[in-house]
């Protein structure tokens, strides 16, 4: 097996999810500026990093692709900052938008969704020395926390929310496609990576409609 060619599929996914990232956030602070929350300090912080993890996502893809794999280890030791960032954020922001709209399932959303990021990071980053296994990981670390720009996707063009999931599943189920054209069987790393997307959205959704789940929330942030 050609090595580069292997690697494309994982590029041109990793840019594909960085251009969705992008594209639905720009395209829906345009069409719906005026419904836009305010830019706080923690709101700002988090975007900015958010953007650069998907960037760097791509990035590193793009290098391995290319064969400057020395370059990809030396960011990837920056991926950790940026990782750890991220996962601060991520929870500044949920409390912070909570206090706001008081939402519960956005609440349990974003807080598993950076649960099983932080998992699969550091899965894949004790895995770094098995590209087979860290790039899968890599994948669903970033797929995992996709939900919101899916949203904004859904939003700025009235589409329904209803088509979230499903496309939240696609995006994963296609590391399944991949696996099956490539290597003629779903590889570990990917059922991992699978199974702890699936535990997240349904520890996202049975928690966001639970009762003690509002009132604990209610408890501490409001």
């Amino acid at each position: 097996m050609d090595q580069r060619s292997g690697e494309a599929f994982f590029f041109h996914f990793a840019l594909t999810v960085f251009l969705i990232v992008v594209l639905s956030f720009g395209i829906h602070a345009i069409m719906r500026a005026g419904h836009l929350p305010p830019m706080s300090a923690p709101l700002f912080i988090h975007a900015i990093l958010m953007f650069g993890w998907y960037g760097l996502f791509a990035a590193q893809a793009g290098l391995v692709r290319s064969g400057n794999v020395s370059l990809h280890m030396r960011l990837g030791k920056l991926s950790i900052i940026l990782a750890a960032g991220v996962f601060v954020s991520g929870f500044l922001v949920m409390a912070e938008n909570y206090q706001r709209k008081a939402e519960p399932l956005v609440a349990s959303s974003n807080v598993m969704a950076m649960i099983a990021f932080a998992g699969l990071y550091l899965a894949a980053l004790a895995k770094r020395k098995r590209p087979l296994v860290h790039k899968r990981l890599m994948v669903f670390a970033s797929v995992v926390m996709l939900a919101p720009a899916l949203t904004r996707f859904a939003r700025a063009f009235d589409l329904g929310e209803g088509i979230i999931l499903p496309l939240w599943v696609l995006t994963a189920a296609s590391v399944i496609v991949y696996d099956l054209k490539r290597l003629r069987k779903v590889h570990a790393a990917t059922v991992a990576g699978c199974v702890t997307f699936v535990l997240a959205v349904v520890a996202m959704i049975a928690l966001g409609i639970s009762g003690p789940w509002k009132a604990f929330l209610d408890s501490i942030l409001k």
